[in-house]
């Protein structure tokens, strides 16, 4: 709404400028301007959300606060456009063994639902470094030379590859038993740097197993913790390798 309020002054000025010459030409294009203006304005009343719509989502991730946003009801589906515009905090309490969880479910629900908006890998956590994709591809390899329990074996389609600008590679989380999917982009820039991404997670030996991808497939305090355990155990490793 903003920058067509600033178009529509622009086009104005430019009226008074262009007055001597031609100005029903103008005076057309204003009048369009003022047109698409009026039928555009924001609707408040379409992003509110009703507590019924809240209670509704409350309920939902209380009853499972991990497999919530793959069977959403029609009332929750319904949240997706209204949640962009919210900007308050609404809390939901997760009983857990020893303790309780406060949850924003607003945050919750963008995060899960909505995403970063980050290109193709909307849910991605990503960590930049000041080096080429060739030379963090190195500072990988060398990793797992080092620490060979972090080596994906005999899974060959799983390790190393390249789609479109990305490249990708598998790391293996022995804690889990898990295989860590990353993927590498070289940043146009000078000096050149490098972005890594930690997609995702699938389970060994498991052929029923699915992806999970981070910051979507995981509730907040699990989603936390792997965030910490990836950035701990790798990602401070690589930075001091790649200094």
């Amino acid at each position: 709404m903003k920058n067509l309020v600033i178009i529509f002054c622009i086009l104005c000025i430019h009226q008074s400028v262009r007055s001597q010459i031609d100005t029903s030409a103008v005076n057309k294009e204003a009048r369009e301007m003022m047109e698409l203006f009026e039928s555009i304005k924001f609707n408040e009343d379409y992003y509110k959300i009703t507590d019924e719509e809240f209670g509704c989502l409350k309920r939902a991730i209380q009853q499972d606060v991990i497999n919530w946003p793959e069977s959403m009801n029609d009332t929750i589906g319904e949240l997706w456009p209204k949640m962009g515009a919210q900007d308050t905090s609404v809390y939901v309490t997760i009983n857990l063994d020893s303790t309780q969880y406060k949850l924003d479910v607003i945050k919750e629900y963008k995060r899960r639902v909505i995403g970063g908006f980050a290109g193709s890998f909307p849910y991605a956590e990503t960590w930049n470094f000041r080096v080429s994709e060739k030379v963090l591809i190195k500072a990988i390899d060398k990793f797992k030379k080092d620490n060979p329990n972090f080596i994906v074996f005999n899974y060959p389609e799983l390790t190393n590859g390249r789609q479109s600008y990305w490249y990708y590679m598998s790391l293996f989380d022995e804690t889990k038993n898990e295989i860590i999917q990353i993927w590498i982009r070289e940043s146009n820039t000078e000096p050149p740097s490098s972005t890594l991404a930690l997609v995702g997670y699938t389970g060994l030996h498991d052929s029923n197993s699915e992806q999970k991808l981070i910051n979507r497939d995981f509730w907040k305090k699990e989603n936390d913790d792997r965030i910490y355990y990836f950035q701990s155990t790798i990602i401070d490793r690589l930075k001091q390798m790649t200094k």
